[in-house]
């Protein structure tokens, strides 16, 4: 089970590290237990189903000062019931593995195998488990970063710190802290900062972003966006590497994402086209959040963008981007017309959507993108010369216009070819062409994925041009 292999990663990491030779079970007697569990129900940091440290009856048979402890040693027993074999391992035991029979619960898988895993694999579990970073969407995250998973441990007694100071805030969610803990401080695990000063920076940013919500319990920890987990995420890191992480979601019903990739050079590579983007457009309203962070608005849940491959830029595609690709069943005007009023109204949402398509096309895998970037900005703009230079005529500017609508959604490249042609056949003589030679042979020799990308690139292009703004 990956929560078991996570904690030994961490564990020998922590040895390592501070010099130390715990065991599992020291670890999770030291380090582990007196953070999570020396506590009130209501304020532990974990939940597992049905675990010994849930049992409500055992409330009953101890003083409530001499809780805690009483839980602790009936867990310790069933480690060892199990490791001795009177009893059968089960996910309340350690973590992530499967139910103890086909009619209990489906908390955990179901197995026919009979070997109970050794003490080590099951206290593993447990700090495995203590280190899964929440996700907005449902789900945890276990990493093997170094860094990543010694800067969650570090913030364990801060959570601990954090309930203490907020009495109505509910306890068990660590995972939801740990992506929080994450997403606003991961950037000192890279420079070395004070944790108790990154303490004070993710507790203030928590109220600023309102990640503190209310309930019927009391007050509780709500998950940011995954989209800007994955952002901070790459800021924290410099984007300088691809991480594989495993994804799921313990409770009644036990459910799995698997082995992803978090595609990180490839957001870092978006969030340097978005930064030339804005750099080029000094005037765009809210200049104080000018941020990417500040308009990701993507398409997919969690468990749809796992599916375009892992994390990364086909993940993060905007909402509704199908608008900017061609479609036969609609009217291209339609679209154009849709995608112009968002622009108007804000306009960081349609450079989303360039930076996200500009990113792509700079793919190693698509061919000429450099070309491509620099064509779509040059013939947006020739094409809205070629519009305007009709305005004394209606009858001219409405045709002109419905041409370069039709070019900028032509569905195949044959119709864009076409439409190209005809352009060029009503340019003055003395007017240029090279342009247009260029976008006819590039699109020409393009590949089909290629121009799916161009086409919707130079339609969003158009519309930022008709608007004022400046691609490239």
């Amino acid at each position: 089970m990956y929560t078991v292999h996570t904690g030994r990663v961490f564990l020998d990491q922590y040895n390592r590290r501070t010099g130390q030779q715990l065991t599992a079970r020291q670890f999770f007697g030291e380090q582990l237990w007196p953070v999570f569990f020396n506590a009130p129900d209501e304020k532990h940091l974990m939940q597992v189903t049905n675990s010994a440290f849930f049992q409500s009856a055992y409330a009953k048979q101890v003083t409530s000062s001499e809780l805690p402890n009483y839980r602790r040693v009936k867990f310790q027993q069933a480690v060892e019931d199990t490791i001795e074999g009177r009893q059968l391992v089960s996910g309340a035991l350690a973590i992530g593995y499967w139910a103890a029979g086909p009619e209990e619960t489906t908390s955990g898988q179901v197995s026919h195998l009979q070997q109970n895993p050794d003490e080590s694999s099951i206290y593993c579990s447990w700090i495995g488990a203590g280190l899964a970073v929440g996700f907005g969407g449902g789900y945890d995250m276990l990493f093997e970063q170094e860094n990543i998973l010694w800067h969650i441990w570090q913030g364990w007694p801060y959570y601990r710190q954090y309930i203490n100071e907020n009495h109505l805030l509910k306890g068990r969610q660590i995972a939801a802290w740990n992506g929080l803990w994450l997403m606003y401080g991961l950037e000192s695990a890279y420079t070395d900062a004070d944790v108790e000063k990154t303490y004070r920076q993710v507790k203030s940013l928590l109220a600023q972003n309102n990640h503190v919500i209310a309930d019927k319990a009391g007050q509780k920890l709500d998950r940011p966006d995954w989209p800007q987990q994955v952002l901070e995420l790459c800021k924290a890191t410099k984007g300088t590497f691809k991480t594989v992480v495993n994804g799921f979601s313990f409770g009644q019903t036990n459910k799995t994402l698997g082995m992803m990739t978090i595609e990180l050079p490839e957001i870092k590579r978006m969030q340097e086209v978005w930064e030339k983007l804005m750099g080029l457009n000094p005037g765009l309203p809210e200049p104080g959040k000018k941020g990417l962070e500040n308009w990701l608005s993507v398409n997919y849940s969690l468990e749809k963008a796992v599916q375009t491959g892992g994390l990364g830029l086909r993940a993060l595609a905007p909402k509704d981007y199908q608008t900017l690709f061609p479609d036969k069943q609609s009217t291209g005007k339609a679209s154009l017309d849709k995608l112009y009023k968002l622009y108007q109204k804000s306009p960081y949402t349609l450079f989303y959507s360039q930076a996200w398509i500009m990113t792509l096309l700079q793919n190693p895998r698509q061919a000429n993108n450099e070309e491509l970037l620099q064509l779509a900005n040059m013939l947006a703009t020739e094409l809205v010369n070629f519009t305007e230079k009709g305005k004394t005529k209606d009858s001219t500017i409405n045709t002109k216009l419905k041409k370069a609508d039709n070019l900028v959604n032509a569905t195949t490249k044959a119709s864009y070819l076409q439409v190209l042609a005809e352009i060029v056949n009503e340019l003055p003589a003395d007017m240029p062409k090279d342009l247009y030679n260029q976008a006819r042979e590039i699109v020409f020799l393009m590949p089909a994925d290629s121009y799916r990308l161009f086409i919707a690139l130079l339609k969003c292009t158009y519309v930022i041009v008709l608007g004022g703004g400046k691609v490239i």
